[in-house]
């Protein structure tokens, strides 16, 4: 039983240091190589077909990151309002106040990088998330604090009721989230307008919590372990396939899309992407140490690869991409390793907890 659980942790520290690189790699690909209709017109199909799927590459970290946190949160015993408050305290709260050092610290980079003056009340709107932060990156960190609020009541719902049991709430999510996404997307790149529901799935969590509740399904009760291995590979290069021809005929049309993370392909290639991730069979080396230190990367690459692109040569996409990539990741990771040799600061920044 202890063998089985380490087997466990291992593979998922992968997928973690795999989400977090591919973060990474997605903000370098909007730096690096910035695209918008009078660019994609003067490309040639191979360019646009590699910008566009090495963008779509990218895009799978947040899914893997919301698979890890459906199975790994959602496992959790809160049997009672003790648990409950436990939770908040142990879990929220820790991700409440990093992020609030963050917006204050990203905020005041941006003064830095382009000589805004400081604006209270702004910092304050960004502080009560009533405003995006100078980064967007920190729109995943406003949605996890959502998702936290609901955990501790999603582990009695995945506790008590099977997959069967929630096949009507997911699959109206899946149909308004995910279908209708879809269809609107293809009305739009015709130029006609789309359409749209009353129905308020918020509360669901939408097609994030969609995620996270696939996660639990796939690690917790192995949903996809009787298809083949060869079969989940061919499925997953299937559906990113989908998801980048869908951009570039959309893109073709005169319609800028960059897919979002309620795009059918994209639900689908990291679902058998995280499966095969789940079927690694052997410990990747050095992947636990990273991945203990996923989030101070999260938070520390975008500002070091504003740095960089300030310094970086105009006309040089691929160059330039591989630059980003690999100074976002490495210097984040040197950085993160100093603060955690001084354990309060490691704590509160990047909640590391040893």
């Amino acid at each position: 039983m202890g063998e089985r659980r380490n087997v466990r942790i291992e593979w998922m520290d992968f997928a973690r240091v795999l989400a977090i690189t591919l973060v990474v790699f997605n903000h370098a690909v909007e730096y690096a190589w910035p695209l918008n209709v009078p660019v994609f017109s003067q490309m040639t199909g191979m360019a646009a077909a590699l910008r566009i799927g090495l963008f779509t590459l990218g895009r799978l970290g947040v899914p893997l990151f919301l698979f890890l946190s459906g199975a790994l949160q959602l496992s959790k015993q809160i049997d009672d309002d003790g648990g409950v408050l436990r939770f908040y305290r142990q879990k929220l709260l820790p991700l409440l106040l990093a992020c609030e050092i963050w917006i204050v610290a990203y905020n005041l980079f941006m003064i830095f990088r382009a000589g805004t003056p400081f604006s209270l009340s702004s910092l304050l709107r960004k502080m009560l998330f009533l405003e995006q932060s100078d980064l967007q990156h920190m729109w995943y960190m406003a949605m996890m604090l959502g998702i936290y609020l609901a955990v501790p009541f999603l582990t009695q719902l995945v506790k008590r009721f099977s997959l069967y049991s929630l096949t009507v709430p997911m699959g109206v999510v899946f149909c308004v989230s995910f279908l209708m996404a879809l269809w609107n997307l293809l009305r739009a790149a015709d130029g006609k307008a789309g359409v749209s529901t009353i129905l308020d799935l918020n509360f669901l969590g939408a097609h994030y919590g969609f995620y996270l509740l696939c996660g639990f399904f796939l690690v917790r009760k192995k949903l996809l372990r009787r298809l083949r291995t060869a079969v989940t590979v061919l499925l997953c290069v299937l559906f990113f396939g989908l998801t980048v021809w869908f951009q570039l005929w959309s893109w073709k049309k005169g319609y800028a899309y960059n897919v979002w993370y309620n795009f059918p392909g994209l639900l689908l290639c990291s679902i058998f992407l995280f499966e095969l991730l789940r079927r690694l069979p052997r410990r990747i080396p050095g992947a636990e140490a990273v991945s203990r230190l996923s989030l101070a990367v999260f938070f520390l690459h975008r500002p070091i690869q504003l740095l960089i692109l300030d310094r970086l040569p105009p006309g040089q996409p691929i160059l330039n991409l591989l630059i980003l990539r690999g100074t976002g990741q490495v210097l984040s990771l040197i950085l993160a390793v100093l603060v955690r040799l001084w354990k309060p600061a490691a704590r509160i920044l990047f909640l590391i907890k040893d």
